[in-house]
């Protein structure tokens, strides 16, 4: 039996509030309580599974390398709001199936978690799944539960076309990664396809010749920065770490890679790498615009 204190990472449909009070016994806010946004590595959306109920396929998360699956982390706050979940999802029916995971925070921290995954052999690593196409109603509840939280909606949209998955090989650059600053030319040889203008919720602080970011649940700050899309997404990912200092396999790292949600100019949401900086930060270093060129 999972303990109280066990949390849960969401997706689909269980984060739209509206939708949970309307098909379980319990209050939503009675069961969870918000943790932080957070993101599954190596797994992508799906629809795998036929759900009457739903007229239609409904989402799974399944192995994907390179990939990242947005969600939401919660606690769970009692024995029943678990027994709750697994009615919803079918446990005993053998319709999901508790599986722990481990997610990014958008702090770089890593938490471990139970999340619900499709009661089938062809969700495991290698192996093709049938794609059961959606309901629009369905697709709309989970648009609203994304939103609700912020979340991008890009790779909801890809599984909803049976699009192949793909890695994440978006990165939100904030300083001297920017186009016009000194690292830049790092980024051409791992070939730029798209760069776009967006900002992020967090703070940056000036650090000398090179600005830190930190992360907070407090929305009203803005970075602004570029989300650069690269073509050699593995390549660009050693190659990041290594100016970054990153390394996921020692503590102390000068900055951690997580996931974060951009907010581009004209609205849309995407989902991309970014690097916070893993030092404690003086108050009065902090950029006031958010933006490095502006300091």
């Amino acid at each position: 039996m999972t303990s109280k204190e066990t949390l849960y990472f969401a997706y689909g449909s269980n984060l739209n509030k509206a939708d949970w009070n309307e098909r379980t016994a319990i209050n939503f806010d009675d069961a969870f309580e918000k943790v932080s946004c957070a993101w599954l590595p190596n797994f992508c959306l799906a629809f795998t599974r036929f759900a009457g109920s739903r007229g239609g396929g409904v989402l799974d998360v399944i192995v994907s390398p390179g990939s990242v699956a947005g969600g939401v982390l919660f606690a769970v706050k009692s024995p029943e709001a678990w027994e709750e979940l697994d009615e919803k999802e079918g446990v005993g029916g053998g319709c999901y199936k508790r599986r722990e995971v481990s997610v990014l925070l958008p702090d770089g921290s890593c938490r471990r978690a139970i999340t619900y995954v499709v009661v089938d052999s062809r969700d495991t690593e290698g192996k093709p799944f049938f794609y059961q196409p959606s309901k629009e109603g369905y697709l709309d509840i989970v648009r609203e539960g994304l939103r609700a939280h912020g979340l991008a909606e890009d790779e909801l949209d890809r599984a909803a076309k049976n699009e192949a998955p793909a890695p994440l090989s978006s990165f939100f650059c904030y300083g001297t990664l920017r186009r016009g600053e000194c690292r830049y030319v790092c980024l051409e040889p791992l070939g730029i396809r798209e760069e776009r203008t967006g900002t992020i919720a967090g703070s940056i602080f000036d650090l000398g010749s090179y600005p830190g970011l930190k992360v907070t649940g407090d929305d009203s700050n803005r970075v602004v920065g570029e989300l650069i899309t690269l073509e050699k997404t593995e390549g660009a990912l050693r190659a990041l770490d290594r100016i970054e200092g990153f390394d996921s396999e020692r503590e102390g790292s000068l900055y951690l890679r997580t996931v974060t949600t951009v907010t581009l100019e004209d609205g849309e949401k995407r989902a991309a790498w970014v690097y916070v900086y893993n030092g404690t930060c003086d108050p009065s270093a902090r950029i006031a615009s958010g933006d490095w060129r502006n300091r």
